[in-house]
């Protein structure tokens, strides 16, 4: 059982180190083709359609996980409910960027905007039904498969983007999304094809869709609220600043986002756990999950955050060049709460499993309610280091008052995911000084 659980992890971890890569090599040759401001639109855009993304997620993936998870026989069911699910909330969320295109176009007077969203759109539908394939995989613990589709999506955007570039045809922003569409399609049909068995389509239930919109519908606004939190900074940078101020935001979250993707990937296997747990065990074998997923998580992020911290500067003038190297003070600020987003992770991992997605939609309420604030007074005092300063105290009021409520529900300790931390250290250098000597 425990070798099982090694082979997940690390299919889950080098899933996300994958996605991190090649997302890394097509940021560099993103940020290699076009200006400061093109590229502060794209970084726009990218918020703006992030918030899509975690709308539907949010509607979809916990829901999905959760009922398949505890209703095995009911899977092809499912499957096919929330594959209707899924398309119906696709196709709203395509009519709401319809819709907010010209609004965004008057505000930021971005006009590139309309094209990256009507090309967008076609990324949606089909990018959509992949992730929710992915989302099946989840649930039945097939981290190999979404690794593979990940490897193979990676291949073809970065391999397409880069040949643009090198024969000097990467002209315009929507050519990106073009070329998203296009590695999506092939994914696609890359995926169902290596698990074409997997995908079992059942019969479509008014019960479940019932149970997967309401269920849904509190962790979507967990989520909306959560990509709210995160990006209320970059959207309000453009409204009090500019473009080429956003860019120089988006640097830094783009080395924050890289450091937490293990966090992501077990997350994913954190989940899943927690609910099978919580199911046959209860409330208080989840507490114990908690501060092992903590202490984790912790071990993950802290050491590439520390030497982040140090050679900020060095790092984001090699990568991106001297016109981003004002950058480092903004990224030093948001690694700060690189040390306290595995605690906020888990919390809502924990408060979702657990069947209580409504605290945690409460508790990110205050903490978007908290960044507004905070935004609206620091950027137009300090500029983009406000928006920086203001993230890092929100994160810190919100997961403190998280903690707390979470304490009022489960039995952890503060101190004990530090422990598990050491032990997964002394661990790893055992492992490493067998593999040596073995050698």
């Amino acid at each position: 059982m425990e070798s099982k659980n090694i082979k997940i992890g690390t299919y889950a971890l080098l899933s996300n180190v994958s996605i991190t890569l090649f997302s890394f090599i097509g940021f560099l040759i993103i940020i290699r083709s076009f200006s400061k401001e093109q590229f502060g639109v794209w970084a726009l855009f990218l918020a703006v359609t992030s918030f899509v993304e975690m709308t539907r997620m949010g509607f979809i993936y916990h829901g999905i996980v959760k009922y398949s998870t505890e209703n095995e026989d009911q899977r092809p069911v499912i499957f096919t409910t929330g594959l209707v699910l899924n398309a119906l909330i696709s196709a709203i969320l395509a009519l709401f960027l319809f819709l907010l295109s010209d609004i965004l176009v008057n505000h930021w007077n971005t006009p590139e905007i309309v094209a990256l969203i009507n090309y967008y759109v076609l990324f949606l539908m089909i990018n959509g039904i992949t992730k929710y394939l992915e989302y099946h995989l989840i649930s039945n613990q097939d981290f190999k498969a979404i690794f593979y589709s990940n490897v193979f999506y990676g291949i073809c955007y970065a391999g397409l983007l880069l040949v643009m570039f090198i024969l000097n045809k990467l002209i315009y922003l929507e050519q990106i999304v073009m070329i998203q569409s296009g590695a999506a399609a092939l994914t696609l049909i890359f995926l169902t094809y290596i698990r074409r068995k997997f995908f079992k389509v059942g019969n479509f239930s008014f019960h479940w869709i019932k149970k997967l919109f309401h269920y849904g519908k509190y962790v979507f606004g967990t989520n909306l609220s959560s990509m709210l939190l995160q990006k209320t900074d970059i959207l309000m940078i453009g409204f009090f600043i500019n473009p080429a101020a956003m860019a120089l935001y988006n640097i830094a979250t783009r080395f924050t986002n890289y450091i937490e993707m293990p966090m992501k990937a077990i997350s994913q296997i954190v989940f899943p756990k927690i609910v099978s747990t919580f199911n046959r065990e209860g409330k208080a074998k989840v507490g114990t999950i908690f501060e092992k997923s903590v202490g984790l998580l912790l071990i993950l992020v802290i050491p590439p955050s520390l030497l982040l911290l140090i050679f900020a500067k060095p790092v984001l003038v090699f990568v991106a060049g001297e016109q981003y190297g004002s950058s480092a003070l903004i990224l030093q600020i948001l690694l700060i709460y690189s040390f306290i987003k595995p605690w906020g992770r888990v919390i809502g991992l924990s408060l979702d499993a657990i069947g209580k997605p409504n605290v945690n939609f409460l508790m990110l309420l205050v903490g978007l309610s908290i960044n507004i604030i905070l935004n609206y007074f620091l950027i137009q005092s300090m500029g983009v280091i406000g928006a920086a300063t203001a993230t890092v105290i929100t994160i810190l009021i919100s997961t403190s008052l998280s903690l707390f409520l979470l304490s009022k529900i489960l039995t952890f300790s503060l101190i004990q995911p530090f422990y598990f931390s050491w032990n997964y250290v002394k661990e790893g250098l055992r492992i490493l000084k067998f593999k040596l000597s073995y050698n």
